[in-house]
């Protein structure tokens, strides 16, 4: 029972995630069925909130175990590794699937911006252990080759991944422009119909119908006065 309740929690609280609620439903406002682009963004950002997150709980534990063996691994190592992936891959990530879910595109650059910052670092360890020619490509040594492939890689994938992020920022940026012509739109034709719904309607009447006619004015204290006279005058 207390199994099925904390996998019942479990699936709640990623069911409300906004990675994942951005990759099921796309934006919260516009075209219910997103662009194939926008729809590779969001599962980007998910794919690199989920991995960030793992990643840093097997730093913790790796950490953790450093630590018993020497006492600088969690006073020095932990900090920064936690910060390094909460703030360079797990909050980008998360304004990357809020930037698409709530149509804000300057939301979606910080992990444009961190991504760059890796592929510009990855790109700078390439150059510094390999020597690029017009026929060859030559590495200095034998024994990186592997470590170089494996880089190469992950910067291919890196790149591919920015590419699909910026058209999909260009793709968001041109569906809140079409959002805000039609909310304004909406807006002019609502104020334009009930000015048409103001003119079209009958003036008032006249003062003069509306005001009590000199006839049917009240009577005078004088008058009031004789008419109660006249009828104590009759009882007695």
């Amino acid at each position: 029972m207390v199994f099925k309740h904390v996998v019942g929690n479990l699936y709640t609280q990623i069911s409300s995630d906004p990675g994942v609620v951005t990759y099921l439903e796309g934006p919260e406002y516009g075209d219910a069925n997103p662009h194939w682009a926008v729809r590779s963004a969001a599962s980007i950002a998910l794919l690199f909130k989920v991995g960030a997150i793992a990643l840093a709980v097997i730093s913790v534990v790796l950490l953790s175990y450093l630590g018993i063996m020497m006492s600088w691994g969690l006073a020095f190592g932990l900090p920064w590794t936690l910060a390094y992936f909460y703030f360079i891959w797990i909050c980008p990530s998360h304004q990357l699937s809020m930037g698409i879910r709530k149509l804000k595109p300057y939301r979606m650059l910080w992990w444009v911006a961190s991504t760059g910052v890796h592929i510009l670092l990855i790109l700078g360890v390439l150059t510094s252990y390999t020597t690029f020619s017009t026929t060859y490509l030559h590495i200095n040594d034998a024994s990186l080759v592997r470590p170089i492939v494996f880089l190469s890689v992950i910067l291919a994938i890196l790149t591919l991944f920015e590419i699909l992020v910026i058209y999909a920022i260009f793709l968001v940026r041109v569906e809140k422009r079409k959002f805000d012509r039609q909310t304004s739109g909406v807006f002019i034709s609502l104020s334009s119909s009930s000015l048409r719904s103001r003119i079209s309607s009958s003036p008032p009447p006249p003062y003069s119908d509306v005001a009590a006619s000199p006839n049917k004015s009240p009577p005078k204290y004088e008058e009031v006065c004789e008419n109660n006279n006249t009828i104590v005058r009759q009882m007695i």
